[in-house]
């Protein structure tokens, strides 16, 4: 048996006997893609509050040139 595998946008081919070697690459090809989907939503999280810390820097910033 042939089975090809599409997971995001990525094919995957290889040959299976036994479904056990069906799930446990499946298993193997799933693992990873959780953890990046889990540890990416944090980084994005983070992201945002550095925006909002530089925008007030340059909110002060503004005033001292029109008073001068």
């Amino acid at each position: 048996m042939i089975l090809k595998i599409k997971h995001n946008g990525v094919e995957i081919e290889f040959n299976a006997t036994d479904l056990q070697q069906v799930a446990q690459k499946v298993s193997e090809i799933a693992k990873p893609v959780t953890l990046k989907s889990t540890v990416a939503k944090p980084v994005r999280g983070r992201g945002r509050p550095k925006g909002s810390k530089s925008k007030p820097a340059v909110k002060i910033v503004q005033p001292i040139e029109l008073a001068a």
